[in-house]
């Protein structure tokens, strides 16, 4: 998909490494335009490389390849209605939203099987942390952010501090 004029897209959130845009030609796709200080030739394989892969349902993948002027810019991706994991810490969320244990439960045993089934794969999730796994009404969990994973032979370049083995944090 070639975008003419990024300028135009309709800016939803600002990660690390890039912005999440609506994708005009679709009310069901997102769009992830890299920002300039990102590897692009590493980007592009490692997106490649995922919409070659059959990722389970509840992973987020691309899509399709985004390029500005026939330059890859980034991917799009299905939209997930959802929210962050991290708000099943909030007791409050929780007890409003009539979330059981049970509920809570199952949803970490569908991610323990998505992991299980992407590392039969030789693709590691290098970035996980509360806020790249989704939850939809029904208890469905998403996946997001899988060009920072680890793939075959591109490996994850990002990850959060809070989780991160102690000894690889850089104290600066």
């Amino acid at each position: 998909m070639n975008i003419n004029n990024l300028q135009s897209l309709q800016l939803l959130v600002e990660g690390g490494e890039g912005f999440i845009y609506e994708n005009p030609k679709s009310n069901d796709e997102l769009i992830k335009v890299f920002k300039p200080n990102v590897d692009l030739k590493s980007k592009e394989r490692k997106v490649k490389n995922l919409k070659s892969k059959k990722l389970p349902s509840n992973v987020i993948g691309p899509t399709d390849i985004v390029t500005e002027n026939n330059k890859f810019v980034g991917y799009s991706m299905k939209k997930i209605d959802g929210e962050e994991f991290k708000k099943l810490s909030n007791k409050k969320f929780v007890t409003s939203n009539n979330i059981t244990n049970k509920d809570i439960f199952d949803m970490l045993v569908d991610i323990k099987k998505v992991l299980d089934y992407l590392h039969t794969e030789d693709i590691y999730v290098g970035d996980l942390n509360e806020q790249n796994i989704l939850f939809d009404s029904n208890f469905n969990t998403y996946f997001i952010d899988c060009d920072s994973w680890s793939i075959e032979n591109d490996h994850c370049t990002v990850a959060m501090d809070l989780f991160k083995d102690p000894l690889l944090v850089n104290d600066g």
